[in-house]
């Protein structure tokens, strides 16, 4: 029974640094968005398809292989510092299998390098950027303004004031109390508090 206590009381103050850490974690939550960059190679040229911020608790990778076509992308500040560099890959490398006809049985594989691919090209979301600058050997290939994500930008404060105004008036017109983020992590961890303790109550009434 000591030891049934003992469990207990281990996976409940697990389940708690669980519930804590996922709270913080949803705090900070820029440091899981990235700048989606859908990009275009076509015949050694990189063109822009699209920009969207998109987010991820697991974290973006890009293509990478030092034998391919390799550029390097960089994240700029409103002072032109460098906030971010990688390099990446452009994926324009397939393998193509080579069936018989007469047998279906696979004779010869190779690579085989695309002249024309689109991918996308994940980099992390920063307040203070103002673009993305992507370049080969030096070279500047395509720059990507990003201001328009930035708080950085001149309107930013503007457009935030009016996106208060107008939740306000949303809570006016359907009576909503705004809650204090603290009030609300208290009171979730009470229930998580009292579901441990139904669960500690029962198993000592078991």
């Amino acid at each position: 029974m000591k030891i049934k206590k003992i469990n207990l009381f281990v996976f409940s103050f697990l389940i708690i640094v669980i519930f804590l850490n996922s709270v913080s974690a949803l705090n900070n939550i820029s440091s899981y968005l990235y700048y989606d960059v859908s990009l275009n190679y076509s015949y050694g040229k990189i063109f822009l398809n699209s920009l969207n911020v998109v987010f991820s608790l697991n974290g973006l990778e890009n293509s990478y292989n030092e034998d391919s076509n390799v550029y390097d992308a960089e994240l700029k500040d409103f002072n032109g510092d460098v906030i971010w560099r990688e390099s990446f890959s452009v994926p324009n490398l397939v393998i193509a299998d080579f069936m018989n006809n007469e047998t279906g049985e696979l004779f010869r594989s190779e690579i085989i390098t695309l002249n024309e691919t689109e991918f996308n090209l994940f980099i992390p979301y920063k307040e203070n950027a103002k673009e993305i600058l992507i370049s080969q050997n030096r070279t500047e290939v395509l720059r990507i303004n990003v201001e328009g994500y930035s708080k950085n930008k001149e309107n930013f404060f503007e457009e935030k004031e009016k996106i208060k105004e107008n939740v306000e008036n949303l809570n006016k017109n359907f009576n909503i109390k705004n809650l204090d983020t603290n009030y609300v992590l208290v009171f979730l961890i009470l229930i998580v508090i009292l579901i441990i303790f139904f669960i500690i109550f029962k198993n000592k009434k078991n």
